[in-house]
């Protein structure tokens, strides 16, 4: 079940392309992962209660103008240009962060720099799947592709841990938008367009359907954004708790060690999801990461901490894949805009989180913080059940008010 995944993927071009491009995107991201907040303590000097509101202030911004490029590119089709943008606005960005590091130029950056790489390659994806006719297959083809993503999270921590252990940040900075420069090098010759979406969407572009309930569209955003909220906010949670235990390596092993795992998780949550249905995929996986933060509130022990993020895998990949089939199933048609704003949830919940861990940080200890961001996905839960209920699941997104 595990290789099947892996067995339609790369005997695709197209998927085994995006397989290969999210893997690299994603070395690239997760070397910021543990160097970004002890960065903006070291160089930037403030409070790790200020790292949280940090981030969180990134967060905001970057959302609201991923949405709008989602949309946008659903209306042009012109995803691979917007993707190759991305990455020249990100090599940008590093080189602000190397010669400029200080908060207001970090939040103003971030906001005009970092659109989202996922939700782009992403929506390309759906686009492959459906012109492709692989419809019956899209949760194992779209979980097995994000194993790359699970792939590079397994090397980027530890090359972004080690490159920080031999050269000063700045110059950490400069090797980060090398590779993103390599990395659009790479993403223009790998990756075609969609071009037969491209000129549907110049001929008839879809507009986003206003008449869908109010209701029921506040609680389609409102889900992804209360179970990604425990996720995103743990990154820097998770390697200011394991610096204060252990050491940079050990931190470097807690972050990969669940990725690894992860490239098992993902192709059998694909299958799963295929073949019982999303809908009880995506109510494990809540109930997994509700148990994921109650465990780590109660864990001292860096091993301890280990076997819980490999337990943690199970959690993310159906967030990760199954979740965003869910979000782009709402509205059929528009790939750009709903994984845009799947991305874009996932941005404001690192916002939210960050704030709330922010403030908790100040009084509270790490481990109060975990069971924060248990009780968020517990909100996470009741909002999913009450969406699967029969007066919003059997809502007709294209019917009118």
């Amino acid at each position: 079940m595990v290789f099947e995944g892996y067995n339609i993927v790369f005997q695709n071009k197209d998927y085994a392309s995006l397989f290969v491009i999210n893997f690299f995107l994603t070395v690239c991201t997760s070397m910021l992962v543990p160097v970004f907040p002890l960065w903006i303590i070291n160089v930037v000097k403030v409070s790790p209660a200020t790292v949280f509101y940090i981030l969180a202030a990134i967060g905001i911004g970057s959302s609201i103008l991923n949405i709008v490029i989602g949309y946008i590119s659903d209306l042009i089709g012109k995803r691979k240009l917007i993707m190759e943008v991305k990455l020249i606005l990100a090599c940008i960005r590093a080189l602000l962060y190397s010669f400029f590091p200080y908060v207001p130029i970090i939040i103003a950056t971030s906001w005009l720099t970092q659109l989202s790489s996922g939700s782009l390659t992403f929506a390309i994806l759906a686009d492959k799947i459906n012109k492709n006719n692989d419809i019956k297959d899209k949760g194992t083809i779209t979980s097995t592709i994000r194993t790359g993503v699970s792939l590079g999270f397994i090397f980027g921590p530890a090359i972004g841990t080690f490159i920080i252990s031999i050269v000063p940040y700045e110059k950490f900075f400069l090797i980060y938008a090398g590779m993103n420069l390599l990395l659009l090098i790479a993403f223009h010759y790998l990756i075609e367009d969609n071009k037969s979406a491209k000129i549907k969407r110049k001929k008839n572009p879809k507009p986003i359907n206003v008449s869908i309930s109010q209701i029921r569209f506040c609680l389609i955003m409102l889900l992804p954004i209360l179970l990604f909220l425990g996720s995103q906010a743990n990154g820097p949670l998770l390697s200011l708790y394991v610096e204060s235990i252990s050491n940079e390596w050990m931190l470097a092993l807690v972050f990969g060690i669940g990725p690894l795992f992860e490239l098992i998780a993902f192709p059998l949550i694909g299958k799963m999801t295929d073949k019982i249905g999303i809908t009880k995929i995506i109510f494990l996986g809540i109930i997994g990461e509700i148990l994921y933060f109650g465990m780590l509130s109660f864990s001292s022990n860096v091993w301890i901490i280990l076997l819980i993020q490999i337990f943690g895998c199970f959690y993310i990949a159906v967030i990760f894949s199954s979740l965003m089939i869910y979000i782009q199933d709402k509205f059929m048609g528009l790939e750009g805009f709903s994984s845009s704003l799947y991305y874009s949830c996932i941005s404001i919940s690192g916002a939210l989180g960050n704030i709330i861990l922010g403030s908790t940080m100040l009084k509270k200890s790490y481990q109060f913080g975990f069971i924060t961001l248990g009780a968020i996905a517990l909100c996470g839960l009741i909002v999913f059940i009450i969406l699967e209920t029969p007066i919003f699941s059997n809502y007709n997104t294209s019917k009118k008010d």
